[in-house]
């Protein structure tokens, strides 16, 4: 009864989102509800969804980005969230398809450098973003600087900006596979970032890679990505892409903030992200403690 009524939660507080609320014909989503095993991509991987999470597949998710101003590229696999009152963010999974990435350079990694180049691409970048109307945005400083887990290969990096609308933050991580990396884009409010952390180090770990998928499965012949996990950085913060606007513009009259996820080399400003999940499943008490990461 209880998983029944968070279904029918999940659904109404999806279908309350301009996606699902205008039209007739408008596509209306599935969430899936934990705890349950879902599969990403064409066997790719399969998400372990916990209790009392909910899941949106690449449809759901691509439509809600298509609703919301931002055209999706393929690359999406679906979106995690909590399915009740007190959820406050998204995880966006994505794959990049970029190869195999290798993490030799793990103990080189210079942030110095790293936030230097970040600055001076998104200065370059705002040419761009002004040419299409866009406000400019700027990198201010690390938030969490990059570290590598080796013998889980995953990256976690956090960049700090502000633009027109205040401050925001970009919290990436990236997980490496044999052909590519998944991407966990945490989507929440720089005053909730500390608090959702944790909540990130759990999809991670509910994350895994199918055989023959894994960064271990990787074969000499196979795609190699360049540049490393220094490239990998980089390339994730549009070093050599123009600026793009969009995902959830807006949600009803509230404007929540700014947080900033850099998408396959493109900017990708979020707006209206601070208070999603307390404006679709109803607000009740945002102090709870996360989970233990």
């Amino acid at each position: 009864m209880k998983l029944r009524l968070a279904s029918l939660l999940v659904l109404l507080v999806v279908l309350s989102l301009p996606a699902w609320s205008q039209g007739k014909d408008a596509p209306r989503p599935r969430p899936v509800i934990g705890p349950t095993t879902v599969t990403l991509g064409d066997g790719l991987a399969t998400v372990a969804v916990p209790k009392g999470w909910a899941y949106l597949n690449k449809t759901d998710t691509q439509n809600l980005l298509k609703a919301n101003g931002n055209e999706p590229d393929g690359s999406e696999l679906g979106a995690l969230m909590l399915a009740d009152e007190n959820s406050r963010f998204i995880i966006l999974i994505e794959f990049e398809d970029i190869g195999y990435v290798k993490d030799d350079d793990a103990d080189k990694l210079d942030a110095d450098a790293l936030l230097s180049q970040m600055k001076e691409a998104t200065e370059e970048a705002n040419a761009a973003r002004k040419e299409q109307g866009f406000s400019p945005i700027h990198v201010t400083g690390w938030d969490e600087k990059p570290h590598y887990d080796k013998s889980k290969h995953f990256i976690i990096w956090g960049i700090e900006g502000e633009g027109s609308h205040g401050k925001f933050v970009n919290y990436n991580t990236r997980i490496l596979g044999r052909h590519g990396v998944l991407s966990l884009n945490l989507l929440t409010s720089k005053a909730d970032l500390e608090k959702d952390k944790p909540y990130v180090a759990q999809a991670i770990t509910a994350t895994k890679y199918s055989s023959g998928k894994s960064y271990a499965d990787y074969q000499p012949s196979d795609k190699v990505s360049e540049g490393g996990l220094t490239g990998l950085i980089l390339g994730s913060a549009g070093i050599a892409a123009a600026a793009k606007l969009g995902f959830f513009a807006k949600i009803g009259k509230l404007l929540f903030g700014f947080l900033l996820i850099f998408k396959k080399g493109a900017f990708l400003i979020v707006v209206a992200l601070v208070a999603l999940a307390g404006k679709l499943f109803g607000k009740k008490n945002h102090n709870e403690e996360p989970p233990a990461a």
